[in-house]
């Protein structure tokens, strides 16, 4: 009898924070998924790869050197550019300024959140159904 054993499809995941310590960290507790993830710490260098590649997940911060992360996520939805899923990480999310209905459209999730939730939030963000 053959028995035919599918693993789940690894998911392209693109970080973009500039905390190069929250950046372990996400990639620590996303280690038991066999996700390929890339880490990047500007909008800047965030975008070439966004035109080059296509990712799954966009992880990405509000506060970052250079362009601000709402600037960034507005260019690339101009461009066309922004995976499927984007998770906002910031302690910012509350902030007046930002609107409403820009977030909204985004899984965003508040600093500092509960560590140990975190890969089951990501197993939430892949779900199918």
């Amino acid at each position: 009898m053959n028995k035919q054993v599918t693993s789940k499809a690894a998911k392209r995941i693109l970080i973009l924070e500039d905390n190069p310590e929250l950046v372990e960290l996400l990639i620590d507790l996303m280690s038991d998924r066999n996700d390929s993830i890339t880490s990047v710490s500007s909008a800047e260098e965030a975008q070439p790869l966004l035109r080059q590649n296509e990712y799954d997940l966009l992880i990405c911060d509000l506060h970052l050197p250079g362009m601000s992360g709402p600037e960034f996520l507005s260019q690339c939805q101009d461009a066309n550019i922004l995976p499927k899923k984007v998770m906002i990480i910031s302690g910012d999310i509350e902030n007046p300024e930002l609107r409403p209905e820009f977030l909204n459209q985004f899984i965003c999730l508040e600093k500092p959140f509960f560590v140990e939730k975190f890969p089951s939030i990501i197993a939430d963000v892949f779900k199918e159904g």
